[in-house]
C-alpha cells in the first residue's frame, strides 16, 4: 500500500475531528498532545470531559490518552470562549454549582495512570459542596445606612481624639507659628523666631536696668572688672583686642559702682548675650534636627525654641546681671553633638565648658558613662574610640591655656605643689585628713544616687551591642542615647541635691522635653522650671522681684504650660509652687507699710520654705528620673 502524504493524513485527521465536534482552536493549541489523545479517548472513556469552545461554540469531551499520559495542567490550557455550559459525560449530572465544576475541570488523581519516569499529579485540595446558604444575599438598604453610621461614629471618634489631642499641646507661640509659616516659609519662619528671642532678651535686658538699681550697680562692677583685665596680665593671644578693650571701657576708674557710659553698658550687654546665644544656637539645631528626625510640624519646632531660649532661669539671670551661665551653652553643645555622633566635638565642647565655669563638672560622669558604654557596645570594632576622646580633651586643654593669663603649666605646677605638701610636707594624719575631707555623708549619698544610673547605662550598652554581622563605627548613634539626657538630669540631680541649684538638673531635661514627647515628661520639666526661676528670688529685691514673676506667668501662657498635671503627685508641686511664688511676689509690698514687723518673721520663715522645698524638688526629680531610665531602657529593649 503506498505511503499516504502528510498533507493528505491532516485532511483525514481534520475531517474525523469535524465530525466528532472537536474545537479546532483547541486543537491549534495543542495540536501535538489533542493528535494522540482525542480518538483514542473515545473508546477509554477514563476521564470526565474537558469544555472547550471554539469558533462554532461546539463542545467537545476532552479524554486523556490511553497509554499513560496525564491531561495538561491548567497552567496550559486556554480557553478561546467559554460562554456556556460544557457537556459533560453521560455518566455526571448537569449542574451549575462550582463545586461541581471544579470536579470537572481536576479529575481525581488515583485515576491517572503514571507513565514511568514521572512523578505523579498533586492531589487536588478537597473541596465543598456549596449549599444555597452560602450563596451571598444582596444586602438591604438598613445594613448599609448602619454600616455608614458606625463608620462615622469611628470617624468622628477619631476626631474628637485628634482635636483634643491638639487642644492640650495647643499654645500662643504654635498659632504665631502656623500664620507665620504661611507667609514667610519654614527657613523664614525659623531665622523669624530666632531674631524675636534675642530681641525680647534685650528688651528684657533693658527694662530691669530701667527700674530697679541694683542692675545697673552689677552692670557697673562688671564693666570696672574688665577695665583692670584689659589694664591687667593678657594671654598673648588676646593682646591685640587690648585697645579695643580700652577704647569700649576706658581706663581705671576709682569709683567700680560708678554709671560707666551707654558704649561700654552696650558692649557689656552684647558680650552676655553672645555668650547666651551658644544656648540659643544650640537650642535651634536641637530643635530642627531633632524634630527632622522625629517628623514634626513647624509649629512644634518653633514652639522648642521658644521654650529653651526665653527660659526663665536664664533670662532673669542676665537681664538682672547676675553671674552669666555662658557655659551651659557648651553643655548643651556637648549633649547635640553626642546624639548626632560626634563624640569628639562633644569632649571638646564638655571640656570648655568645665574650662569657663566648674559647676558644670556634675554632667562628667553622665558623660564619662556614655563613652564607656558606648565603647562597650562598639564591642571591640573601633579600638581607638576612648584614645580620640583623650586626644580631643588634651587638644582642647592646650588651646584654653594659650588664651588665657595663665598658663596650664603653672596650674598644673600648682596643682602638683598642693599634692606634694599634703603628702609629703605631713605626716599620715595630713594625708588621712585630706581624704577624709572628700569623705562626708553628702559625698556618700551623692556616690550612691549615681550607682542606679551607671549600671541602666552600661547594662543596656552591653545588652544592645550588635551583632557579629552588623556594621558599627564609633559614628553611629547607639540606642542608649535616648538614655543620655536622663541621664544627665538624674547625675546633675544627685550632684547638686544639696546645694539646691534646679538649673544645672534642667538644661538637659529641657532639652528632652522641648519636642513634647510625652506629657509626663514635658509638666515634670515645666515645674523645674518654676523651681530654677524660684532659686532667683532671694538675689532679686524691689521691683525685680514682680518684674520677673510676671515674666515667669508670661512665658507659661506663652508656650502653653497646663496648671493640671497628669499625676496627682505633680498636682500638688504646682499647688505649692503658687502658693511660695504668691508668697514671695505679694509679701514684699507689706514692708513699706506700717505693720511690717508682723511680716518679718513670715518672710524670714518663707526663705527656709522655698530652700527646704527646692532640696525636695531637686530629690524627686532624681528619684523620677531614674524611673524614667527604667523604662526608656525597657522601651529600647535593654532590660
Amino acid at each position: 500500500m503506498p505511503r499516504k502524504s502528510y498533507r493528505e493524513h491532516r485532511a483525514e485527521r481534520s475531517a474525523a475531528l469535524s465530525d466528532d465536534g472537536t474545537d479546532m482552536d483547541s486543537l491549534a493549541s495543542f495540536s501535538t498532545f489533542a493528535s494522540h489523545t482525542t480518538l483514542a479517548s473515545q473508546a477509554t472513556g477514563t476521564y470526565p470531559s474537558f469544555s472547550s469552545f471554539g469558533i462554532n461554540g461546539a463542545p467537545s469531551p476532552f479524554y486523556s490518552h490511553p497509554g499513560g499520559l496525564a491531561p495538561p495542567t491548567m497552567r496550559h490550557r486556554t480557553y478561546s470562549n467559554v460562554s456556556s455550559v460544557s457537556r459533560r459525560d453521560a455518566t455526571l449530572e448537569t449542574t451549575d454549582s462550582p463545586s461541581t465544576q471544579s470536579r470537572i475541570l481536576s479529575p481525581p488523581p488515583s485515576d491517572v495512570p503514571t507513565p514511568s519516569g514521572l512523578p505523579p499529579s498533586p492531589a487536588p485540595p478537597p473541596s465543598r459542596s456549596v449549599s444555597g446558604e452560602d450563596v451571598v444575599r444582596p444586602r438591604s438598604k438598613e445594613d448599609r445606612e448602619r454600616d455608614k453610621r458606625r463608620r462615622r461614629a469611628r470617624n468622628e471618634e477619631r476626631w474628637r481624639r485628634a482635636r483634643a489631642r491638639e487642644a492640650a499641646h495647643d499654645a500662643p507661640v504654635r498659632r504665631a507659628a502656623k500664620a507665620a509659616s504661611s507667609v514667610l516659609g519654614t527657613s523664614g519662619t525659623l531665622a523669624a523666631t530666632f531674631f524675636t528671642c534675642v530681641a525680647v532678651r534685650v528688651s528684657l535686658t533693658i527694662v530691669m536696668l530701667w527700674v530697679d538699681n541694683t542692675s545697673r550697680t552689677r552692670l557697673a562692677s562688671e564693666a570696672a572688672a574688665l577695665r583692670l583685665a584689659c589694664a591687667g596680665r593678657v594671654a598673648p593671644l588676646l593682646r591685640p583686642l587690648v585697645p579695643l578693650c580700652q577704647a569700649t571701657f576706658g581706663a581705671p576708674v576709682e569709683n567700680p559702682t560708678a554709671w560707666p557710659g551707654k558704649r561700654a553698658a552696650a558692649a557689656l550687654i552684647g558680650a552676655r548675650l553672645a555668650a547666651e546665644c551658644l544656648l540659643w544656637t544650640a537650642a535651634v539645631v536641637w530643635s530642627t534636627v531633632e524634630g527632622w528626625r522625629e517628623g514634626r510640624t513647624l509649629r512644634t519646632k518653633v514652639a522648642a525654641i521658644v521654650y529653651l531660649a526665653l527660659a526663665p532661669v536664664l533670662a532673669i539671670r542676665e537681664a538682672a546681671f547676675l553671674p552669666v551661665r555662658g557655659a551651659l551653652g557648651f553643655a548643651a553643645w556637648a549633649l547635640v553633638a553626642t546624639v548626632s555622633g560626634y563624640d569628639t566635638a562633644a569632649a571638646a565642647f564638655m571640656t570648655a565648658a568645665t574650662w569657663f565655669e566648674g559647676s558644670t563638672r556634675v554632667y562628667l560622669p553622665a558623660f564619662i558613662v556614655y563613652a564607656v558604654g558606648k565603647n562597650i557596645w562598639l564591642n571591640g570594632r573601633d579600638r581607638g574610640y576612648l584614645s580620640r576622646l583623650a586626644v580631643s580633651v588634651l587638644a582642647t586643654l592646650f588651646v584654653l591655656s594659650s588664651m588665657s593669663p595663665v598658663p596650664l603649666r603653672e596650674r598644673g605646677a600648682a596643682l602638683v605643689s598642693a599634692i606634694e605638701a599634703a603628702g609629703f610636707a605631713g605626716s599620715v594624719k595630713a594625708v588621712f585628713r585630706c581624704f577624709a575631707s572628700l569623705i562626708s555623708i553628702r559625698n556618700i549619698l551623692s556616690a550612691i544616687a549615681l550607682l542606679p544610673t551607671t549600671y541602666l547605662t552600661l547594662k543596656s550598652s552591653y545588652t544592645l551591642r550588635p551583632a557579629a554581622n552588623e556594621f558599627a563605627s564609633s559614628d553611629a548613634v547607639p540606642a542608649t542615647a535616648r538614655l543620655l539626657p536622663i541621664a544627665l538630669t538624674a547625675t546633675a540631680g544627685a550632684l547638686t541635691l544639696w546645694p539646691g541649684d534646679p538649673a544645672l538638673p534642667l538644661l538637659p531635661l529641657a532639652f528632652a522635653s522641648a519636642l513634647r514627647r510625652d506629657d509626663d515628661e514635658w509638666a515634670v520639666a515645666v515645674q523645674m522650671h518654676h523651681i530654677a526661676a524660684m532659686s532667683l528670688w532671694p538675689k532679686l529685691s524691689g521691683p525685680l522681684l514682680s518684674l520677673a514673676g510676671g515674666y515667669v506667668m508670661a512665658w507659661y501662657m506663652l508656650i502653653g504650660a497646663r496648671t493640671d498635671a497628669p499625676s496627682p503627685a505633680l498636682n500638688v508641686h504646682q499647688k505649692v509652687t503658687f502658693v511660695l511664688n504668691l508668697g514671695a511676689n505679694v509679701l514684699p509690698l507689706f514692708a513699706h507699710l506700717h505693720p511690717a514687723r508682723h511680716f518679718q518673721w513670715a518672710g524670714r520663715y518663707l526663705g527656709y520654705a522655698q530652700t527646704a522645698f527646692m532640696v525636695l524638688s531637686v530629690a524627686g526629680v532624681v528619684v523620677w528620673a531614674n524611673m524614667r531610665l527604667v523604662k526608656t531602657a525597657w522601651a529600647v529593649g535593654a532590660l
